[in-house]
């Protein structure tokens, strides 16, 4: 999902709108995407800290 649909490997934080376009093919209808969205938010900066250092 994330390597497909967000750019991980890129030094700009992911914004909200280019993770719910990557979102916007499935369906949740329990969150309201809130908890979701701040998940892939987490992901995303570990995944770029985690690139910076090494």
């Amino acid at each position: 999902f994330l390597d497909k649909n967000l750019k991980t490997d890129s030094k700009k934080p992911t914004d909200r709108q280019e993770i719910r376009n990557a979102l916007s093919g499935n369906l949740c209808r329990c969150t309201g995407y809130s908890k979701i969205i701040e998940a892939v938010e987490q992901v995303v900066e570990e995944i770029q800290n985690g690139a910076a250092h090494g």
